[in-house]
């Protein structure tokens, strides 16, 4: 696997990874009101980061502001919205 394909592979992780943080507000058809507080009450929760380690601090939580940006992101784009930008070096 070259380089490249690792990143490729990571950011793919990533986008499933906040899938499944935002994929519960997809499918609920909430209300404005309704997702707010949803959006909220996941911006509480710590979350487990794909290929981390089992260790403390790799435990993330999120804004209620990145969750919005997450979910709108995947209403404009769909799974694609969800990818990391590559890093430029």
């Amino acid at each position: 696997m070259s380089w490249d394909n690792e990143i490729d592979e990571r950011r793919r992780a990533i986008a499933l990874f906040r899938f499944a943080v935002i994929g519960e507000l997809e499918f609920e058809g909430l209300q404005r009101g309704e997702l707010s507080t949803r959006i909220q009450d996941l911006a509480e929760k710590t979350w487990k980061m794909p290929s981390s380690s089992s260790k403390e601090e790799d435990e993330h939580k999120f804004t209620a502001r990145t969750l919005w940006n997450w979910w709108m992101n995947y209403k404009r784009e769909g799974l694609k919205g969800l990818i990391p930008e590559s890093r430029k070096t």
